[in-house]
């Protein structure tokens, strides 16, 4: 009997997995969601394309003199306590410009910024690093220093949450792990550039997917509900 439900839980998760998901979006039908709010700061625009299966930004333009404008892109959903985030991010830099840029992924308990991180790049002739942070303990904090990434690249990055404890992977290798037991029921897509000289650019930067499910004990337990919802009936 439990071996036939092991076949059957594998088996629901392997087919209902999307299902699960509160996030899944590939960015692979030319539009932007209008699920997703879009917040400028210090800037009132972005060139963005959705192409293909990507979410490319090439430019934040800067309003007032500010250095830094960047663009959060934010969904909402029902609060999370374990949960499994992943993005694709991509990004080229070029190494031919004067700013630097970010492309991150975030998640919010509310207005609070729990854990975040991605590609941070660097200044003229200098590649970027891997970066993240858990809130709020300036000890869960990570980058791997400038020229540690190649200009052009692209990586997985995961966040995984187990009561209350946070690993954050860079292509399937933790390199930042916390403490956090706020619900988590917001993600963000953030681009940041910052800039001294009007008309720089940060080259290009995107994401391939997103997605948020809740974490594998947690869907199995789900799953286990729709199979005994299913013998019942």
């Amino acid at each position: 009997m439990c071996k036939k439900l092991a076949v059957l839980i594998s088996a629901v998760l392997f087919v209902s997995c999307p299902l699960f998901a509160v996030i899944n979006d590939h960015f692979d039908d030319g539009v932007l969601d209008s699920a997703w709010q879009v917040t400028y700061e210090n800037t009132t625009s972005w060139n963005y394309t959705e192409s293909g299966s990507l979410l490319t930004c090439s430019a934040i333009p800067r309003i007032n003199n500010n250095v830094d404008s960047a663009v959060l892109l934010t969904r909402s959903f029902t609060a999370l306590g374990n949960f499994e985030v992943k993005s694709k991010i991509l990004w080229d830099n070029k190494g031919l410009d004067s700013s630097r840029g970010w492309v991150e992924t975030r998640l919010y308990s509310g207005n609070t910024l729990v854990a975040w991180g991605g590609y941070c790049d660097w200044w003229i002739f200098h590649s970027g690093m891997k970066e993240a942070r858990i809130n709020p303990s300036s000890l869960y904090y990570y980058d791997s220093g400038i020229d540690t990434m190649p200009y052009s690249g692209n990586a997985e990055f995961t966040m995984t949450r187990t009561d209350g404890n946070i690993n954050i992977m860079w292509n399937g290798q933790v390199f930042l792990s916390g403490y956090s037991n706020l619900p988590i029921d917001t993600i963000g897509l953030y681009f940041h550039n910052l800039s001294y000289y009007p008309g720089e650019s940060f080259g290009t930067m995107s994401f391939d997917y997103v997605t948020a499910v809740p974490e594998p004990i947690t869907m199995i337990l789900l799953a286990m509900g729709c199979l005994l919802t299913r013998r019942k009936q």
